[in-house]
Parts: structure tokens; C-alpha cells; sequence
């Protein structure tokens, strides 16, 4: 998975989605940190290092300079999928 940022407040989480160009669909979970809610953007999922380690390659320059990461998540762990709102059905 690779992981872009991770907040405290979903209404900027949101903003965030919709102000970057991001893919059609993008991948949020609900977390705490600091025992608080923490909300945490995927851009994509993938398979293994290699696919993952691709993607942050190719990512543009404005999501790059977040310094994305790559993450794996324990098997079963439930992800929210989010479509972007101009994305077409």
C-alpha cells in the first residue's frame, strides 16, 4: 500500500481527495494516534514492494514532496474506497 498523509480531522482529509489529483479511486482508514481518530489516505494498493516502490516513482511532483511511504497492512483489515466525485460511473 503506499500511504500518502495521515490526519487528525476527516473534513481535511476530504478537501485534501478533492483538491489533488489523485486516482479514480483512493483507499481511507480510520486509525488512532495520540489517542485520537486519525484518518489515513492510500493512494493505491498493491501487491508487493517492487509494484508499490513503481507507483511512488511515477507519483507527481506535489504528492512526492509529501513523502509518501510504503505500508503493509495485517490480511483482513478493512479499507474504505473512495471514488473520485468526477470520476464517470
Amino acid at each position: 500500500m503506499l500511504q500518502l498523509i495521515g490526519v487528525y480531522d476527516r473534513v481535511r482529509l476530504d478537501d485534501f481527495i478533492a483538491d489533488h489529483s489523485l486516482p479514480e479511486q483512493v483507499y481511507i482508514r480510520e486509525e488512532r494516534f495520540r489517542g485520537r481518530p486519525w484518518f489515513v489516505l492510500f493512494h493505491s494498493l498493491h501487491p508487493d514492494q517492487p509494484s508499490a516502490q513503481d507507483a511512488m516513482r511515477s507519483l507527481p511532483p506535489e504528492l512526492a514532496a509529501l513523502e509518501p511511504w510504503i505500508r503493509k497492512l495485517p490480511e483482513g483489515v478493512e479499507l474504505e474506497v473512495m471514488q473520485r466525485q468526477d470520476a464517470q460511473p
